[in-house]
């Protein structure tokens, strides 16, 4: 008789189900291969496990403080469709996920923290295997305040955006938060230009040579004054401190702070599904995938 290690070997093959769900099913039914995969469809992992491949760009995103404000975290949470995004099961483990996380800010990976019993990514399957759509924690990200410092959240009405600012020097709430909700509207990519990812630049730069020569007939001493003149135009939208203020645009967030005695210093800036491959498909089609895995 194979061992438990190439039983759960075989069952995985068989039913591309998780490690911990093939060792229970195994359990559950004396290592016995045929009983295993029944015990797996009675308790939906198999459902689970063809989700797995499907596109979540859905979903919640959400920040949170803890009891002191002295930490603060953002989380981003998919499922596939909207109208999960609001059912009450896949809020609560959202909100589960992100009270962990304030327990634990300092784990070195979310994905194995638990709720009860279940790590995230469990916890994720089996909500995947009641819904019958694919659940994934995507990410997160936390933020520490010392005794100089105030942090500020702001996650958008609908959830699609969620922020979080680090300020160096002790400001009103209101300033926090004011910094915070224009992040969600401005979306920055960096606080400073200190912290711009060289790569990016290097092929926005490219672009945007292709683009001025494609546009000017002008010798190339010329076209180099010109791509520096957007590049730093570029730079000046993608980092937080250069930005206009988006309640106050005649001074940028560096100045805003600085007229608290402030300065930024780190942030979280979480928009739903970016960087998300996603499917395209209409509704129809979307109606017909569901019918057919009631049916299956």
């Amino acid at each position: 008789m194979a061992n438990r290690a190439e039983l759960v070997k075989q069952l995985r093959a068989i039913t591309n189900a998780g490690m911990s769900d093939c060792l229970k099913a195994l359990g559950e039914s004396n290592d016995d291969l045929d009983l295993a995969v029944e015990w797996l469809r009675k308790n939906g992992a198999i459902k689970a496990a063809k989700k797995s491949s499907a596109v979540a760009a859905e979903g919640l995103t959400l920040s949170k403080f803890n009891s002191d404000k002295t930490i603060a975290a953002a989380i981003e949470v998919n499922c596939q469709t909207d109208f999960v995004a609001k059912n009450e099961q896949f809020v609560k483990l959202v909100d589960n996920m992100i009270n962990e996380i304030l327990k634990n800010p300092k784990v070195s990976n979310y994905e194995e923290l638990k709720i009860g019993n279940e790590t995230f990514v469990e916890a994720s399957q089996n909500l995947t295997s009641v819904i019958g759509e694919k659940i994934a924690f995507r990410r997160a990200k936390v933020l520490f305040a010392n005794s100089n410092q105030t942090l500020g959240i702001y996650t958008h009405m609908n959830n699609r955006v969620s922020t979080a600012i680090l300020i160096d020097g002790k400001v009103e709430n209101e300033v926090a938060t004011n910094v915070a909700m224009h992040i969600a509207a401005m979306n920055p990519k960096y606080v400073t230009e200190s912290e711009v990812d060289q790569d990016w630049l290097q092929k926005e730069k490219e672009i945007i040579l292709e683009q001025t020569k494609q546009e000017s007939n002008k010798p190339v001493e010329f076209l180099t004054k010109i791509v520096d003149g957007r590049i730093n135009k570029l730079l000046k939208e993608v980092c937080l401190v250069s930005q206009p203020y988006v309640k106050d645009p005649s001074m940028t967030i560096e100045q805003y702070l600085k007229s608290k005695n402030a300065s930024a210093v780190a942030m979280i800036n979480f928009v739903l599904g970016e960087g998300i491959q996603k499917k395209e498909s209409n509704f129809a089609d979307e109606v017909a995938e569901q019918m057919n895995q009631f049916n299956k």
